[in-house]
């Protein structure tokens, strides 16, 4: 499988990124995009992304986070100008952990929204537990602008919601657990032009590498498992899926790849 667009990862200042890359691109995956998640290291992932062709970045606050957003939009306002600064995220709401007091979450989530609608970038949007709260503020604030639901792990009524409004979903790993059966019939049956894959990485390895750290090489097999499901062959998923990620991220199918 070739051209495997990695669209949702996380990179800390520690980790070995020549390393992460050299691995992703053996396995066939030549565009990749890390999610922003802290204010503190917004800058240094802006700056590192920009350094390797392929690799892209999205700025955001994660709802774990939402207390730390301190309101001034104008440095997020000027990374979304970048190239390689395609979408605003990861933002969002969890009611699951409520890591972030929901006050905050819900002030974070709808300031970053509003700067989606502003700058007319998409959304990469965490959401657990909150389908409603989510679902409500996207609806009345994006307008119609595109916006993805990535790690979905909700149920078929709000996948379809959320599709209504103009949203994608995203799938990671735990689409191969032996659990996820509910979650496999989802991915089935949802509009192939609307669904993409990611890692979620360092967390959520597939199988057959769960419990262990996971990484972006390994969405090739998000994608296979997703292909089973749909009964299709992987390479032909990976095509859509990889058009639907560029099309949504605005990227030119014939910039610059990782490798």
């Amino acid at each position: 499988m070739n051209d495997v667009f990695e669209t949702h990862f996380h990179l800390y200042p520690d980790d070995d990124l020549p390393a992460i890359l050299a691995r992703a691109t053996d396995a066939g995956v030549s565009r990749l995009l890390v999610a922003g998640t802290k204010a503190e290291t917004m800058a240094w992932l802006v700056e590192k992304t920009a350094e390797f062709a392929g690799l892209y970045a999205a700025v955001g606050i994660h709802p774990h986070d939402a207390a730390s957003f301190d309101g001034d939009l104008a440095p997020y306002r000027n990374w979304l100008q970048q190239p390689h600064i395609p979408a605003v995220g990861e933002i969002g709401m969890d009611y699951h952990y409520d890591y972030g007091p929901r006050d905050d979450q819900v002030r974070t989530f709808e300031a970053f929204l509003s700067l989606a609608q502003e700058t007319q970038k998409p959304s990469i949007v965490h959401c657990r537990e909150a389908e409603q709260d989510c679902f409500d503020r996207m609806k009345e604030i994006l307008q119609g602008q595109r916006f993805v639901v990535h790690c979905y792990t909700g149920n078929r009524e709000w996948a379809y919601r959320f599709l209504d409004i103009g949203g994608y979903l995203s799938f990671t790993g735990i689409i191969t657990f032996k659990r996820s059966q509910e979650l496999r019939d989802l991915v089935a049956d949802l509009p192939a032009d609307r669904i993409f894959f990611e890692t979620d990485s360092p967390y959520l390895a597939p199988i057959p590498h769960r419990g262990k750290r996971n990484e972006p090489a390994y969405v090739p097999l998000v994608v296979a498992c997703a292909a089973e499901a749909r009964g299709v062959s992987p390479e032909d998923l990976n095509e859509q899926a990889t058009a639907n990620a560029l099309r949504f991220f605005g990227i030119d199918p014939a910039a610059a790849v990782a490798g």
